[in-house]
Parts: structure tokens; C-alpha cells; sequence
């Protein structure tokens, strides 16, 4: 079975924040616009089945206010940390048709599962240029910014950027932390036709092998944020292009759902 995807909402209805197609289940909201349509259909509605085994429905959304609500609800709880400015729409131009998000509600109709993404266009520069900006937003910030990761030289072009995973603690430890990053590179790429898919990862986090969970098999440290709001942080960057995103669905699906989403 694949997506109907000629009968799907037009992309502008889609991806309006008053649209009723604004926060839609996931295989009913994907219009398959860039890669190969079989493999993306087949990946979405077996994703979107493992949630549901797990009790949970998700949803493509565009109401970043929602997620930026979310998020400041449940830190305050302890259950998560600040999402980055590239998610915060009030330190940045959040758009439908440059930002997205996941959700994961549960059968009381509560959000227990975010993903975050936003798309960047990069053609005439790199990664490596605008990491301060997407990291201090606002150009009187002084704190400093240093790069010198080789690999974020090589970053241009249509660029998906994700991060900002939450799982409540209820719903942890059932292979949702390493299916929702795979189902929103996967939703960006047919959407935006990317020419990398790629996250900030905390350097505790690469020592777990977390990058790998997260579906990124490359990842290199060279960003260095001393001072900044989220204490001393230094990040690696984990990198994926789009033919690389499409062989690990064939993985996906090919090695079946326990394997993939462990």
C-alpha cells in the first residue's frame, strides 16, 4: 500500500497554521514531493504504525507556538530542557513553510512525543557561517562562538535542520527516541528536497552512541559555546545526506520495526 499522495491537501493548505491540515496524522499529511515515493510512503505507514502499537498518534504540525508552550510547560517540570532558538519562534521567523514539527498524543489526547526541524537555504554559503546566528539570534549577543569543524564547511545547499526530541518520561524506553528523528528527516526530505539532513548533539550524548540511535551514522565535534545559556556546551555535528536518509529507511524497513526503532 502507498500514500495517496495526488489526492493529498495543496502544499499552501498544508502547511497553514488556521488549517484544519496543520495538525493531521502523519500519512494523511505527507505529500511526497521530492524522492522516491514508494519507499518514503512505506516508511511513513509503518513509522506511523510502531507509534500506534504504541498507543500513540502523530501529527505534522506548523503551530510552533504550541511547541515553544510545550516545551516551557514541561521544563518547568524537569522533563525537558529549552528548545534552541532555531525552534523558538520568538527569537526567530518561524514560518510554515520553513519550520515543522511532530507530536506524539497519547489516548488521552495528551502531546507526549516532539520533534523539532527547520529548513535552511544555504547556496551561496555553509554551515560553518551561520552557526553563531542560529545560536545567538540576536546580533548585539556577545557571548562567544567558535567553529572549527571541517565538516560544517561542507554543509550547503537545502539544509534540514532537527533537534529539540522530547519523550515523556512515561513513554520512554520504547524505541520512540530513535524513530521520531528518522520520521522527521524523512518528512523534511519529501517535503523540501534536502541536500543534508543534520542535528547538534551534546557531547555526552555522542559518547552514549545516541547520534547512531538518532539514525546519524557520521557526527564531529568542532563547536564550542563556553558561556552560553545552556552552560559550557560543546556540540557535534551529526550529518546525513539525502541518499544516505533513503538507504537507512531501506533499512528500516527491511530489518523490520523492533530492529529499526531500537
Amino acid at each position: 500500500m502507498e500514500l495517496q499522495v495526488a489526492e493529498m491537501p495543496k502544499f499552501t493548505d498544508l502547511h497553514r497554521p488556521d488549517s484544519p491540515a496543520a495538525d493531521i496524522r502523519l500519512p494523511d499529511a505527507v505529500t511526497v514531493r521530492h524522492g522516491p515515493i514508494g519507499l518514503l510512503s512505506r516508511f511513513f505507514l509503518k513509522a506511523d504504525q510502531i507509534a500506534r502499537d504504541r498507543g500513540i498518534r502523530l501529527r505534522v504540525r506548523t503551530d510552533m507556538e504550541e511547541l515553544l508552550d510545550l516545551n516551557r510547560r514541561e521544563t518547568a517540570k524537569g522533563n525537558w530542557y529549552a528548545v534552541l532558538p532555531p525552534f523558538n519562534c520568538e527569537l526567530d521567523e518561524l514560518t510554515p513553510e520553513n519550520s515543522f514539527w511532530i507530536s506524539g498524543v497519547d489516548e488521552k489526547g495528551e502531546t507526549v512525543v516532539a520533534q523539532a526541524a527547520r529548513l535552511y537555504q544555504w547556496h551561496d554559503s555553509s554551515l560553518a557561517d551561520h552557526v553563531r546566528e542560529m545560536m545567538y539570534p540576536d546580533p548585539a549577543c556577545t557571548l562567544p562562538c567558535y567553529v572549527h569543524c571541517e565538516a560544517a564547511h561542507k554543509i550547503r545547499g537545502v539544509v534540514y535542520f532537527g533537534g529539540s526530541t522530547w519523550i515523556r518520561p512515561d513513554h520512554r524506553r520504547k524505541g520512540l527516541g530513535g524513530l521520531m528523528p528518522q520520521v522527521s528527516r524523512a518528512y523534511g526530505a519529501a517535503t523540501w528536497g534536502t541536500d543534508w539532513l543534520i542535528a547538534f548533539i551534546q557531547r555526552h550524548l555522542i559518547e552514549l552512541n545516541m547520534h547512531q540511535a538518532y539514525g546519524y551514522r557520521e557526527a564531529s565535534f568542532g563547536f564550542s559555546l563556553p558561556g552560553s545559556p545552556w552552560g559550557d556546551l560543546e556540540i557535534a555535528l551529526a550529518r546525513q545526506s539525502s541518499l544516505e536518509l533513503m538507504a537507512n529507511l531501506e533499512a528500516f524497513l527491511s530489518k523490520g520495526s523492533k530492529a529499526a526503532a531500537a
